[in-house]
């Protein structure tokens, strides 16, 4: 992740705000525990998956 802790909280007080103020939010991250504090009222976790191989 190319971030560093003022960017997060930056990007947290906005996506708070939005969702204050009546928007949906929907969020993909890898590192979801940058977001836990957020209170979601749905979190759907996928699970990992396998990177194929290039084709050669």
């Amino acid at each position: 992740m190319n971030t560093d802790v003022e960017r997060i909280a930056r990007i947290q007080k906005a996506l708070y705000r939005a969702a204050q103020g009546g928007l949906q939010v929907l969020l993909f991250s890898c590192h979801d525990v940058l977001f836990d504090a957020l209170g979601a009222d749905r979190v759907i976790t996928l699970a990992p998956q396998r990177r194929r191989s290039a084709a050669p």
